[in-house]
């Protein structure tokens, strides 16, 4: 998970550092960091899901509670052979090479002249975050607040590296577009614990089998339901800490 938001962190801070960074150098890195990326989505979200039904499965009855233990068992047998795959990856000359170039990279960035400052570069990222709010529907689709969660961990990764010459008010803006971002993700584990329940439904082979999972699927539904509510009072303090942070 660690090695996911690091991955993370370096892909939107390339990003957002592209005006004083060398293009070519930077696309390059940012390539790499996605392939990266790519391979340690899977094993993470797995992890995730695993521990979701693992804890919901601990508030049904018994009888009930051995249906999602079969639900576990196989998305332990995903987690499995998507962890061989990653384990591939993370021993390929591809990895090492990439590795070699983050160590270089650290002590000898390959810098541009730019009257741009961290600031601006924080405040370019908090306008696009504040463009894509703007643009949500009273009644926003998964895809716009997905978009919404993206725009968010790039103004946020953005602000941190501000966070040395802007003082507090970056730091107030990171906490309230961390908050953002976590029920974000709550919302997204929702939509994916959906997905994994409705797959398994199809293997039911009971009455009461489908009943339980129609009952968690409406528990999916509920939670994102609440983040939704719960979004509108964070987006506006983020939106009016990021105006007194970036202007």
């Amino acid at each position: 998970h660690q090695m996911r938001v690091a991955t993370r962190r370096l892909r939107a801070m390339l990003r957002a550092a592209r005006p004083v960074l060398l293009p070519d150098w930077a696309a390059s890195l940012h390539g790499e960091l996605s392939w990266l990326g790519q391979a340690l989505g899977p094993a993470r979200d797995l992890d995730v899901q695993i521990a979701y039904f693992t804890e919901a499965a601990a508030g049904l009855d018994a009888r009930d509670r051995t249906l999602l233990v079969s639900l576990e068992t196989q998305l332990r047998s995903q987690r499995e052979q998507v962890h061989q795959v990653l384990l591939t990856e993370l021993n390929s000359a591809r990895y090492v090479e990439l590795i070699r170039r983050l160590q270089q990279a650290a002590h000898d960035p390959a810098m541009v002249d730019s009257p741009l400052t961290l600031h601006d570069l924080a405040s370019q990222e908090f306008k696009k975050l504040r463009r894509a709010v703007r643009q949500l529907k009273t009644s926003p689709g998964d895809a716009a607040l997905h978009e919404v969660r993206i725009k968010t961990k790039r103004a946020r990764y953005a602000a941190e590296l501000a966070l040395w010459s802007a003082g507090k008010p970056a730091s107030r803006f990171i906490k309230r577009a961390r908050a953002v971002q976590d029920l974000l993700g709550t919302y997204q584990d929702a939509l994916q614990a959906e997905v994994n329940l409705r797959v398994f439904l199809k293997a039911a082979t009971t009455v009461r089998a489908g009943f339980v999972i129609g009952r968690l699927v409406e528990r999916q539904r509920a939670r994102r339901d609440t983040g939704r509510k719960e979004l509108r009072f964070l987006m506006k303090r983020l939106l009016k800490q990021g105006k007194s942070s970036w202007g």
